[in-house]
C-alpha cells in the first residue's frame, strides 16, 4: 500500500467510511490513519452497503474494498455502471464466460480481472 495522494484524501476517507457505518455498513477492518509521516491510511473492508450511502457514490481514492452480493451478473454490471465515473473496477471470477461479459459491458477506465490491477511486484532470487 501507497502514500494517499495528498493529506486531504485520509479526513475524506474517513468521513466516507463514518458516513457508510452511521447508515448501518458494516466494518470489517480498516478506517485508522496509521501514526508517523506521510499520507497513508490502514486497508478498510465495508459490506452491507446500500446504494444510497455516499460511499457508493463517490470516489474514495483510497485503499476501501467496498463488498456488495449479487443474484445476477446483469445486476453486478448495472451497478457498475450506475455512477457516472470509475477509474478502476475489480472482478475476481473462474467463468470465462464471466469474464467476456464483464470486458465488454463495465464502463471504467480499468477492469481488472482475478488480480489488483494496480501497484508493482517485486521478485527477490
Amino acid at each position: 500500500m501507497g502514500p494517499l495522494a495528498n493529506a486531504r484524501r485520509a479526513p475524506a476517507l474517513s468521513a466516507l467510511v463514518k458516513d457508510a457505518c452511521n447508515s448501518g455498513a458494516r466494518l470489517h477492518l480498516g478506517d485508522e490513519t496509521p501514526g508517523g509521516p506521510g499520507y497513508f491510511f490502514s486497508p478498510t473492508v465495508l459490506s452491507e452497503l446500500t446504494p444510497q450511502m455516499r460511499i457508493m457514490n463517490e470516489e474514495p481514492f483510497g485503499p476501501v474494498a467496498l463488498i456488495v452480493p449479487f443474484d445476477t451478473l446483469e445486476d453486478a454490471v448495472k451497478e457498475a455502471n450506475r455512477v457516472p465515473f470509475g477509474l478502476a473496477s475489480y472482478a475476481f471470477t473462474s467463468s470465462m464466460k464471466t469474464t467476456h461479459v464483464l470486458s465488454t459491458q463495465i464502463e471504467a477506465g480499468m477492469l481488472s480481472i482475478n488480480h489488483q490491477g494496480i501497484g508493482y511486484r517485486c521478485y527477490i532470487s
